[in-house]
């Protein structure tokens, strides 16, 4: 109890919810098959977009634009973000540079070069 009777609330309760990292939703849309062949088409799915902009905390000014950069980020691994796994970047990699143009390098080619 605090002063006039309030009963005091861990941190935390009521608050909002914990938010799904962009990560964590990209990898919740890839599956890897039993042969080893790693699906990254649900990432480029209306489902995992409408998923990552409802777990945004402030809607960005251009969601389209902030979706792809949160995509590079993890494919290139930079501004400190966890890197995909070299499988899952493969994946991604193949349909960015063949329906989106990227030409950049990717965290796993950049470290083994």
């Amino acid at each position: 109890m605090t002063s006039g009777g309030v009963v005091a609330m861990p941190k935390g309760i009521f608050g909002p919810k914990p938010r799904k990292s962009s990560y964590n939703i990209f990898m919740s849309y890839v599956s890897i098959k039993d042969n080893g062949e790693c699906d990254t088409s649900g990432i480029f799915s209306v489902e995992c977009y409408r998923e990552w902009l409802d777990s945004r905390s402030q809607r960005p000014q251009n969601p389209e634009i902030s979706y792809r950069s949160s995509l590079l980020v993890h494919v290139t691994g930079s501004n400190h973000t966890r890197p995909f796994p070299y499988i899952v970047e493969g994946s991604v990699l193949k349909r960015l540079r063949q329906k989106k143009g990227f030409r950049g390098k990717a965290y796993h080619e950049d470290v083994s070069s």
